[in-house]
């Protein structure tokens, strides 16, 4: 089955990222896999702040777990921002993210590691269920085989890029996930604003 993420290894994660001023290479690679999802996100951390889309975000990958009954759809209030990221993590839990250290004041607050530490497990259990969905059977699929899909899908694309694991150092470019956005919805990525990601200042791009 998904082998569940450590604490080590969320750590690890969470290490690798480097932040400017305004924001993140992963955001911008996050973004687009969330507006691929249907979303309008400008801004990760901002759009995520009082938790509405965050947890939109949750009823996609898993759809119907999210019980509107308990969100505040108009939280003006830092509390009412604060229930619906706690509500959000609560559902994380549920599907077994690793969110230890992990509270919805920190979404609120766009404590950015731990926002991207958020997403980036939904993004992992969205590929997860995308793959076990085309399996045979339904089976539940590991890491090595969520990658290999994403290769196999990147190159039938006609493009080069891959990757070795959800460790790789060249995902710090974003190009193999803009590479893999395009070949789930051709047309999504404009190519023409893409940098090679040489630097950290193009890598931000």
């Amino acid at each position: 089955g998904i082998e569940q993420i450590t604490e080590a290894e969320l750590a690890q994660y969470a290490e690798l990222l480097d932040f400017d001023q305004e924001g993140t290479r992963e955001e911008r690679a996050f973004r687009f896999w969330l507006q691929n999802l249907g979303l309008e996100i400008n801004n990760l951390f901002d759009d995520f702040a009082d938790g509405i889309k965050l947890l939109k975000a949750f009823d996609i990958i898993s759809p119907g777990i999210v019980d509107w009954r308990r969100v505040n759809m108009n939280p003006r209030m830092v509390f009412a921002k604060g229930e619906n990221c706690d509500y959000a993590i609560v559902l994380g839990k549920s599907l077994k993210f690793s969110l230890v250290g992990i509270a919805g004041t920190d979404i609120v607050n766009k404590n950015k590691k731990l926002v991207l530490a958020l997403v980036w497990q939904m993004m992992r259990y969205h590929i997860v269920a995308t793959i076990k969905k085309l399996s045979a059977g339904g089976k539940d699929v590991t890491d090595a085989e969520m990658v290999a899909w994403a290769n196999q899908k990147v190159a039938s694309s006609g493009k080069r890029s891959s990757i070795n694991n959800f460790k790789d150092p060249s995902i710090a470019t974003a190009h193999f996930l803009l590479d893999l956005c395009h070949a789930t919805v051709p047309g999504i990525v404009n190519y023409d604003i893409v940098t090679p990601g040489a630097d950290d200042a193009q890598k931000e791009n």
